[in-house]
C-alpha cells in the first residue's frame, strides 16, 4: 500500500536482513565515497554501523531513502523491496522553524563570504527565494517544554554515546567541567549526558529561548545530523 512505510520501519527490515559478509563489503564499496575514508570503511562492521555512519552524514534520512535500495537489492525479502519502492515522505511536512532557521544560517554564511545573495556564484536561485522565505516566515523559538524537553534529553542519552565530548565543546562546555563530570560518573554514560545537558542549561549566557537551535547547530557540527534531525523533529510536534 502506497505511503504505509516510514523511514523506521525501512531502517527496521534493513537491520533484520542477513547479511553475509561479501554482501557488507559490496555495501561499504558502493558507499565508499559517503563513508568518508579506508580507516571509516574498516571500523564499519556491521548493516547497523553502516546505516549509522550515512545517517550522521545526512547520506540517508527521511527524506532521501534511495541509499536503502542499495540494501534492498542485495535481499530476497520482496517485503523490503515493497516498503522501500511505496515509501513516500510527508507531502505536506509541519514547517520546522529550527531547521529553516539553521538552512538560513548556512547561507548567511555563504554570503557573508562573497558580499551579494544577489551575486554570489554558490547560491542557487532556489536557494535565495528560500532565504527571503525565511527571513519573512522565521518566528523566534519558544521556550522548551518540559514534555519536549524530557524527549530530546531521552534521545540524546539514549544515541549520544560517546560523541558527548565533542558535543559540550561545541556547546561551550569547558574542557574541565566535562573532566569533573566523567570522575563523577566514570561508568554511567548517560548521567555524563544529563548532566553535560545540564550544564548546557544552566549557562546565563544562552538565551533559553535559542537552546533548541543552539544545539542543534552543535549535534551538525559534531557530526551527528542524524540526531540533529532527530531533535528538530521532536520540536516540529
Amino acid at each position: 500500500m502506497s505511503g504505509a512505510y516510514c523511514y523506521d520501519m525501512l531502517k527496521a527490515l534493513a537491520l533484520t536482513e542477513t547479511v553475509t559478509s561479501s554482501d557488507l563489503d559490496e555495501l561499504k564499496i558502493y558507499f565508499e565515497r559517503e563513508i568518508g575514508s579506508t580507516r571509516k570503511m574498516d571500523l564499519i562492521t556491521t548493516v547497523e554501523q553502516l546505516i549509522d555512519c550515512l545517517e550522521r552524514n545526512d547520506n540517508i534520512s527521511e527524506q532521501n531513502v534511495e541509499p536503502f535500495r542499495k540494501f534492498a537489492s542485495l535481499s530476497d525479502n520482496a517485503k523490503f523491496s515493497e516498503a522501500v519502492e511505496n515509501y513516500k515522505c510527508t507531502d505536506n511536512p509541519i514547517v520546522n522553524q529550527y531547521h529553516e532557521q539553521r538552512l538560513s544560517e548556512e547561507l548567511e554564511r555563504k554570503l557573508r563570504i562573497s558580499g551579494s545573495l544577489e551575486t554570489c556564484p554558490a547560491i542557487s536561485q532556489e536557494q535565495r527565494q528560500q532565504h527571503r522565505q525565511i527571513q519573512q516566515n522565521y518566528v523566534i523559538p519558544c521556550v522548551l517544554t518540559e514534555d519536549k524537553r524530557r524527549a530530546i534529553y531521552k534521545k540524546l542519552m539514549e544515541s549520544l554515546g560517546r560523541s558527548w565530548r565533542e558535543l559540550g565543546r561545541h556547546l561551550n562546555i569547558t574542557e574541565g567541567s566535562m573532566d569533573d563530570i566523567e570522575c563523577r560518573f566514570p561508568n554511567d554514560l548517560k548521567s555524563r549526558i544529563l548532566q553535560l545537558m545540564q550544564l548546557f542549561e544552566d549557562d546565563e549566557c544562552n538565551d533559553p529561548r535559542h537552546r533548541v537551535l543552539l544545539l542543534c547547530r552543535a549535534l551538525s557540527e559534531c557530526g551527528r545530523n542524524d540526531l540533529r534531525r532527530k531533535v528538530e523533529n521532536i520540536m516540529s510536534h
